[in-house]
Parts: C-alpha cells; structure tokens; sequence
C-alpha cells in the first residue's frame, strides 16, 4: 500500500507500533515482503516475536476508507501459498474513517473470515474494542505478558481509538491476564491509581477488588514489597471497600470477611499479641498492627465495628513487654484510633502511658516524621527522645480535638491514594504514613 497521508491513519499507525512494542513484539513499518523483488507488495505493519525472525506473526493494514485497492491489501498475503509466504497467526484489516456497512467490507469479511482475517470500522465504537480486543486475545494465544503500566500511560495520553482506559482493564480481566501468577496486575493498578486523578478507574479499582475478594476462585494474591501487606494484603483492601462503599450491606459483609482472615492466620488468629516469639513478630505487633487497625477504626468509624479493632490494638499494647518508651509508637497511634472508634477505654489507656510513664509535649504531634517512624524493638531508642518528650499531660477524652487543633493539616494525597502507598507501594511508604496520619488527626476531631 502507498504511503499514508491522513493524520487519523497516521495517528492509529503510530499507536499500534507503540501497542506493539509494549507487548513485546518486534514490530516494522512499510515493510517489503520480498525484500529482494522490486515490485513486492508491502506491508503497513508487521509484528514478529524477534527481528531475527523471516515472517511475521500479525500483520496490520490500515486504510482510510474502503477503496477498490482494499481487498488487494489481503490478497497480496492470503493468495500466496504457505511455503512460500506462510499465513500469520492473524491479520487486521483496519478501516480508520468508513463504518462497516459497505459491500466491499462484507465481501472481504466473507471470504477471508475463516483464514483469522478480520476487518474493523473506527467509526464504530463496537468494532474499535473489538479490534483491541482482538489484538490482546491473540496475543495471549502466544504469551502471558505485557507492560500493564506501560499500556495504561498510552491510552491515557494517546489512544486514537474510542476505548476508554476502565475498559481496557475490563478487556484484560476478561480475558483472565489479572489471574496469571505474575501478572502484577493489582499491584500496577494501585500504582497507576496512586499517580492518577480519574475517577472512573477509581470506581472501577473499588468494584474489581469486591469481586476479586468476594467472586474470584482463583486468587494470585499479589507479592507486594511490603512484607506484611503480602501476608494479609486483603485487610487493607477491605478496609477500601467499607471506607468508600455508600451501600449500607458492606457493613457486615465486609466485617464478616476480615473475620474470616482473622480466624484463618496461621499459626494463631491476626492480631494476637504474642510477644516474645520473635524478634520481627514483635516489630509487627508493636510498629505495623497499630497502622493497620486505626485504618480499620478509620474504616468502621461510626459503627460498633470500629470498636471493636480499637480494642484489639488496645489489647497488643498492654501486653507488650518492652520499656515503655519502646511502646510510645503504638500508643499514639490508639490515642488516634480510639477517639476514631469513640472508644474512651482505649484512650485512657494510652493517655495513663503516654502522660505519666512516658511524658508528651505537643510538640510530638507536629513532628509527623517521628511519629511515623518505626523504631526497632532490638536497637537502642532514639537518643534525642528527652528533647521531644515533656511533662505536658494528654487531655481528657472529650477535649481532644480542641487540644489537636493547632496541628491539623492537609495531607498531600486523599486517604484512598494514602492507604494504598503505605500498604502497598514501599517506594512511597514514608510519605504516604505522614499523609495517612494528617488524615487519620482529622477523622479524630470529627
């Protein structure tokens, strides 16, 4: 075929090549199909698994509208025999501005369907997901990868087709690439979700993960880098779907499911304040349980379930037998947790800890780094802790959120973007816990 002139042709071209390469094929443009015959017909597209290889695995043509030289873009592959130029694994005839209905769209429909020929119309919305479709599905004829991300990026900034970005994921779950082991699939969704403002993936994200939790046989629970979020990921991502669910049901059914991966931790229930096992058991206990379970206060907040996850932080803490100052990381986060849950209890607890065994200032509160950070239960205690630490006594349950005011701020992400960097994205750990706890001191005054 002559070169192509038409942005809208150029424009689909340039987007398939990309297509191409972020699934792993070797791909070319205007390419001879006798290299050394002159008068060769040529090829728009071609995508090979390797440039090594002679013949390639699909082939593209794109056409502006259907002219008389359409059906000769076929031809000049499926006419010749196999030995001398073998059929690809498929090939996609693309009409980039002419609906389908024409006769000479119909014909090659006809005759060439059965020799893993298929035509497709842009104008048509239909047909434009079932070309990507298609493109996908023959893909995984021959391999289980692509660069999710990398796809994503693309058609969020140059997709020609009329397929929009939550599709895509859904052409992807359909076709079952988020259940092969190694996929990555969550964990590059919460990444993409991270970084992203579209609402509609959101909404999209919080629906897959009720199926993928509720629906899904088969789960490849993703590897995250974070060691505890691969142990018992799905906390957090039902504590996602209780925070932002606006129906009432997803109360007890949410509940009921972190009950059931309560009960079924090995080798004893979550959440259980077994000290003295090992050394990183205790680090858990004493530097991650107290996150996870004011982001389930957080989740629950204004329900007797909320409560209920306050008091099992209530519960690590007391047990625990480390000097107290070891303990100061757990008991500011119950302060917060507790005044979430309502749970007055708590509160006294931590505040009897914090004011009369340790010493506060409120100062503290505005040193998020500090608050935040883990301090090893093996390792000395930080040496300049006596600069931080006072004789001003926490406040009274009730007058809490008079007394936090001053030192309440904005976080720089919104809770579902701060949840999903600190349980999942290690690379963004840190920044995401400061930002999850400005949020958890807001929710604590409300």
């Amino acid at each position: 075929m002559g070169e192509h002139k038409k942005n809208k042709v150029l424009a689909c071209i340039e987007f398939f090549h990309e297509v191409g390469e972020i699934l792993g094929y070797a791909v070319t443009e205007e390419e001879y199909m006798f290299p050394s015959e002159k008068t060769s017909p040529i090829l728009d597209m071609a995508w090979r698994r390797n440039s090594t290889e002679k013949f390639p695995l699909f082939i593209f043509e794109f056409e502006s509208i259907p002219t008389k030289s359409a059906p000769d873009n076929v031809l000049k592959v499926f006419s010749r025999k196999t030995n001398i130029y073998p059929k690809p694994l498929f090939f996609f005839h693309v009409f980039v501005e002419q609906k389908m209905d024409t006769d000479r769209i119909k014909s090659l429909q006809e005759n060439y369907d059965k020799l893993n020929y298929s035509a497709y119309s842009l104008i048509d919305k239909t047909a434009s997901a079932k070309l990507f479709y298609d493109v996908l599905e023959q893909h995984f004829r021959i391999s289980q990868s692509l660069d999710f991300l990398s796809l994503l990026s693309l058609f969020e900034n140059d997709c020609p087709l009329d397929i929009e970005i939550e599709e895509l994921c859904q052409m992807l779950i359909e076709l079952g690439f988020d259940q092969i082991e190694g996929s990555r699939f969550l964990e590059f969704f919460e990444q993409y979700l991270y970084f992203s403002d579209n609402v509609k993936m959101k909404d999209f994200y919080l629906d897959y993960i009720e199926k993928f939790i509720f629906s899904y046989n088969h789960k490849p629970w993703p590897d995250y880098e974070i060691s505890t979020s691969t142990a018992y990921s799905e906390v957090p991502h039902l504590a996602l779907l209780k925070l932002f669910s606006s129906d009432e049901r997803s109360l007890e059914k949410v509940f009921k499911q972190l009950r059931i991966v309560e009960d079924r931790f090995k080798p004893w229930p979550l959440w259980e304040p077994n000290f003295g096992l090992s050394r990183d058991y205790d680090n858990v206990l004493l530097f991650e349980f107290p996150i996870y379970l004011t982001m389930l206060c957080v989740s629950f907040k204004n329900t007797k379930y909320g409560f209920y996850f306050s008091r099992k932080l209530h519960n690590i803490m007391r047990k625990s037998k480390y000097p107290k100052r070891y303990n100061l990381f757990g008991w500011i986060w119950l302060l917060i947790a507790s005044q979430i849950s309502n749970d007055e209890l708590s509160y006294k607890s931590a505040q009897q800890e914090i004011s009369q065994e340790i010493g506060f200032n409120l100062g503290l509160m505005k040193n998020l780094v500090f608050v935040t950070e883990e301090i090893s239960v093996y390792e000395e205690p930080y040496k300049n802790i006596d600069l931080i630490l006072g004789g001003n006594l926490i406040p009274d349950f009730s007058e809490w959120s008079t007394w936090i005011q001053p030192y309440l701020s904005q976080p720089e992400k919104d809770l579902l973007k701060s949840i999903i960097g600190v349980f999942f994205l290690i690379e963004h750990f840190e920044q995401s816990k400061i930002d999850f706890l400005k949020a958890c001191l807001l929710l604590s005054t409300t």
